[in-house]
């Protein structure tokens, strides 16, 4: 457990690397922390440091430090955008060069990742492919289960249920293998996800509310807003509007404490829909309008619950709008900040 230590790791890296007292040693212990940030929800910290890392020698050649950087960059960055995509793109053809094993199926991994979150199915499942043997080959299980994770949410998303649910499978018996409770946790709610999916509300809702209360243990702001974001979409289809209400408002100000705004923009797309349905079109599209200029930004690609969500927050829109007055509000919008939107939300 290397939390205790935050405060002297912190302190060490801001004299190493801030004050360039000694950038070859700041550099390594950025890299070596590189996933610490995400574990403990503070993802914006992680990408700092490994910013810091990644400027003060912007010249590096290929070593195994600077590999585990650009993986960094993409672990904090939750393989958002082209920059985590190019960043994949450095740290897989510097493992090739090194002729690294370990490193190169975590280069595979992370570039999967970016490319999944950009939509990019086949090519992240051609990635998959090469790392999970790689991972086997290297012993690395801990790796391997988050990567099948990853690839059981690629088949969920394109409707490929039975392959899903074997990775999903294999993952959750490797987390439970080695005694990963929040990786079992995370996975969990990967399997409520695929559950919802399938139409099957009231199970997604038992099943993510185990997840939920075991990713309470970590007191990750992060992986509990995740949970909230989800259950929140899940009572909502089952018709429990305070519970989706409840759920939303929580992974809201959870999400802001993680500093995460994806999982900030799903809750409010969750909670717009309450909205619509409770005279507040207006801002219901406002909020719509705001978190498709977050998409479009990042890049990222609505999920199905997402886009479940989606389409009911548009049905509902059209019982009291027509097109040109959503439209218009949701242009509005797009020119809200961050904390605008998340107090219209919380008004929801």
């Amino acid at each position: 457990q290397m939390e205790p230590e935050l405060d002297n790791f912190r302190a060490a890296m801001d004299w190493a690397l801030v004050k360039r007292n000694d950038v070859a040693l700041g550099r390594a212990m950025a890299a070596a922390l590189r996933e610490l940030w995400i574990r403990i929800g503070s993802r914006a910290e992680g990408i700092r440091w490994v910013n810091l890392a990644l400027e003060a020698d912007p010249d590096a050649k290929a070593d195994p430090v600077t590999v585990r950087l650009w993986l960094g960059y993409v672990i904090n960055n939750q393989g958002e955008g082209a920059l985590a995509h190019e960043a994949a793109i450095r740290a897989l053809a510097q493992a090739e060069e090194l002729g690294d094993a370990k490193l190169l199926a975590l280069a595979h991994v992370q570039l999967a990742f970016a490319l999944d979150r950009r939509g990019r199915y086949p090519e992240a499942e051609a990635e998959y492919i090469k790392a999970v043997p790689l991972l086997r080959q290297t012993n690395n299980t801990k790796k391997l289960a988050s990567c099948l994770s990853w690839w059981g949410i690629l088949h969920w998303v394109r409707g490929e249920a039975e392959q899903a649910q074997k990775c999903f499978a294999e993952a959750i018996a490797i987390a439970k293998s080695f005694g990963d409770d929040q990786m079992t946790a995370t996975i969990m709610g990967n399997v409520a996800e695929l559950t919802f999916s399938q139409g099957d509300a009231k199970k997604a809702v038992a099943v993510g509310d185990e997840a939920l209360e075991m990713r309470r243990q970590s007191k990750n702001p992060g992986t509990i807003a995740n949970a909230l974001a989800n259950l929140a979409a899940y009572r909502l289809a089952l018709g429990d509007v305070e519970g989706a209400r409840a759920n939303g408002r929580e992974g809201i100000l959870l999400g802001r404490d993680a500093q995460d705004s994806l999982q900030i923009s799903w809750v409010m797309q969750h909670l717009a829909i309450i909205g619509a349905q409770q005279g507040q079109e207006d801002t219901a599209a406002r909020l719509l309008g705001y978190v498709d200029e977050l998409m479009r930004k990042s890049e990222w690609q609505r999920e199905p619950t997402e886009q479940w969500s989606y389409e009911k927050l548009l049905a509902s829109l059209h019982e009291h709008l027509d097109d040109s007055q959503i439209a218009k509000l949701r242009a509005e919008g797009t020119d809200w900040s961050e904390e605008q939107a998340i107090a219209a939300a919380l008004t929801l």
